[in-house]
């Protein structure tokens, strides 16, 4: 036979059987690190699919369970409000992770709100307001719940 150390092959016989090892002993190695790339290349993007994250998530109508309005996030940074004291009002939206920017156009200039955004299974909190020129009428302390509708 032959005498296996280091990663080489000894050969005592026959040298084309001594090569057809170190061949099957090299793609087996090849074929078990393919086959490990594409296991994660599907995790991830399974993972990036059903994860979608706060961004994909907002997007939709909303309403508030505290007090009734309605609000529509689109796919192009859109936030629009449907009903309610402030209606008609668009703003741009920006989500950063667990943070909602809106950034309100009112007459000529651009008033920003920044809060907490907590999604999950079609429910949506903001909470820790900042909101520095009292657009939403709302202290660091106030939190609002949706549910989404559509």
């Amino acid at each position: 036979m032959g005498d296996i150390s280091n990663n080489t092959i000894q050969a005592k016989g026959n040298v084309r059987q001594t090569n057809k090892i170190v061949t099957n002993v090299k793609g087996n190695k090849i074929g078990l690190v393919i086959v490990f790339a594409i296991v994660i290349l599907i995790a991830v993007f399974v993972m990036k699919l059903f994860a979608g994250g706060s961004e994909k998530q907002i997007v939709g109508r909303w309403e508030c369970t505290d007090n009734g309005e309605l609000y529509e996030f689109t796919k192009d940074g859109q936030f629009l409000y449907l009903s309610g004291s402030s209606d008609g009002i668009t703003a741009q939206y920006h989500v950063n992770g667990e943070t909602l920017q809106l950034d309100v156009s009112v007459l000529w200039a651009t008033a920003t709100v920044i809060m907490d955004l907590d999604i999950s299974n079609g429910k949506m909190t903001w909470s820790n307001f900042i909101d520095p020129d009292d657009i939403m009428g709302v202290s660091s302390d106030t939190v609002m719940n949706f549910t989404k509708i559509k």
